[in-house]
């Protein structure tokens, strides 16, 4: 798959438990505040791998930074 392709990837509610290893409850919390968007396509749920990933970016900069703060 090239990089566009992998980015453009769609996955189910029922796929990002295990994607994010988290339970599904954190996972709709996360939708319901805003920090993932579900897209319907024919009526279906679907959270784009961009997306997915820019989440889990943040998180790694909050503990980046959380860590730095913590040395100082």
């Amino acid at each position: 798959m090239t990089d566009s392709l992998l980015h453009r990837r769609l996955y189910r509610r029922e796929e990002l438990p295990t994607i994010l290893d988290l339970p599904s409850e954190q996972v709709s919390q996360l939708e319901r505040t805003g920090q993932l968007t579900a897209i319907r396509i024919c009526g279906e749920e679907r959270f784009s791998a961009r997306e997915i990933e820019a989440l889990i970016e943040t998180y790694l900069q909050i503990a980046q930074r959380r860590k730095t703060t913590n040395a100082n």
